[in-house]
């Protein structure tokens, strides 16, 4: 996989309750207009082995990064706005998630190239 120029990358997760789960990628400016992937893990190897993951560090199977990107709407897929940032909530039976952790990872990727610009740290998310 090629890559230039890897500028950083943020992935924030928040929570209001009852039910929206809110995900913010948020690049530099060098990032405007690319598209990002957020994917999402709730596997524990995350906690106890971080960064040592498939995809950019994070623990995942192959199989879901795959359904992230077919799922093709925010905030697992978009296009970043002209300062580089993009945010999506999703509504979610938090209540019933209420423990869970989950681990996150975002890319940007210059998809006339195929080549990826810049990802995040992976994030920890308790529900």
């Amino acid at each position: 996989m090629l890559y230039l120029d890897l500028t950083p990358v943020t992935l924030i997760t928040t929570a209001q309750q009852p039910s929206t789960f809110t995900v913010t990628t948020n690049a530099a400016l060098e990032h405007a207009g690319l598209t990002y992937l957020n994917v999402f893990s709730a596997d524990p190897l995350n906690a106890s082995n971080p960064y040592l993951g498939g995809w950019f560090g994070l623990h995942i199977a192959y199989d879901d990064v795959i359904f992230y990107i077919n799922a093709g709407f925010p905030p697992f897929v978009g296009t970043l706005d002209a300062l580089g940032y993009a945010s999506a909530s999703l509504t979610l039976p938090l209540p019933l998630l209420a423990g869970l952790q989950i681990f996150g990872v975002s890319t940007v990727w210059d998809l006339s190239t195929g080549i990826y610009t810049g990802f995040s740290p992976i994030t920890a998310f308790t529900f």
